[in-house]
Formats: C-alpha cells, sequence, structure tokens
C-alpha cells in the first residue's frame, strides 16, 4: 500500500528539482532512476511495472550517460515529464489500492 506513496512522492520530488536549479544534477537523476527501477517491482500490474521500470532506467542511464558523454540529458523538462508521469502512476496506484480494499454492498 506504500508501494504508490513512494511513487507519488518521488514524481513530486522530480518536479520540484526541475524547479530549483542545484537539484537538477545528474547524481539526483541517477539516484531517483534507482529507486523508481526498484519500486517497479512492486506495481500492481504488468504494464504499470513496466513504465515504472522503463521511466526509472531512463533517469538512470539519462544521469550516466551525463556523467559519461556529457550529453544535455539533465534538463528540467526530462525532471518534469518523468515527475507528472510518476505522480500520475502513483496516484492511480494509490485509487486503485482504496478500491481493492473497498467492501460492495451487499444485496
Amino acid at each position: 500500500m506504500y508501494q504508490g506513496w513512494i511513487k507519488l512522492i518521488i514524481g513530486v520530488w522530480l518536479i520540484i528539482s526541475g524547479l530549483i536549479s542545484y537539484l537538477m544534477s545528474p547524481v539526483n537523476m541517477m539516484i531517483t532512476g534507482f529507486i523508481v527501477a526498484v519500486c517497479c517491482f512492486e506495481s500492481y500490474r504488468l504494464w504499470q511495472a513496466m513504465a515504472i521500470g522503463s521511466l526509472g532506467l531512463w533517469l538512470f542511464m539519462s544521469g550516466i550517460s551525463h556523467q559519461l558523454m556529457h550529453t544535455h540529458l539533465v534538463s528540467p523538462i526530462n525532471f518534469f515529464c518523468v515527475g507528472i508521469l510518476l505522480s500520475a502512476l502513483g496516484t492511480y496506484y494509490i485509487l486503485h489500492d482504496q478500491k481493492k480494499f473497498t467492501s460492495k454492498p451487499a444485496l
């Protein structure tokens, strides 16, 4: 039940990181990408796991590529897009998880 909240918090963190310049670092991308990739194993459905795992790998590889090849993938738009997608998936997971635990009324 906590997995959705972690995804939501990481998504908000990435959005905030896109707004604050000293948080836009390759190290931030690599750490959050690793955490997101680990969180993909705790997803409810296969498509969620694939989407979250892909986002985590994208973040991690963006940070690595900046360190090794000095690419320009560490940009605010990268933080915003991934943050919004993670926030949406985390919110979906939270709402779906709450539906699972509510009981249906008896007829």
